[in-house]
């Protein structure tokens, strides 16, 4: 998910499936006999849903975020120990891929 979706998610305007899934819920309520509790629950499945998709959009953007910053710091780890290496450990990282060190 890039940038553009998880704002448009963000400011409230959910993808065309969602939007289908709500009108399918709000459908299904307006079946209700109570007039009052079916406006009721028309507004609370629709601001369920939206609620559902913000936090699961929110959570896929965190855990994408994290996986980066894990592979940056492994990177860095990686860097770090290649450059205390003398000039023999670097020739030897170069042709085998193995520092040596733990």
């Amino acid at each position: 998910m890039n940038h553009k979706e998880f704002f448009k998610i963000l400011v409230g305007n959910p993808p065309p499936e969602i939007e289908f899934e709500i009108e399918v819920k709000q459908r299904e309520t307006e079946q209700m006999p109570d007039e009052a509790v079916r406006a009721y629950c028309l507004d609370l499945v629709k601001y369920t849903k939206l609620q559902d998709l913000l936090l699961t959009s929110a959570i896929m953007r965190i855990s994408d975020i994290e996986t980066k910053l894990y592979r940056y710091e492994k990177g860095m780890k990686l860097y770090k120990k290649v450059r205390k290496l003398g000039f023999f450990g670097k020739i030897k990282y170069l042709l085998t891929g193995n520092t040596g060190k733990k």
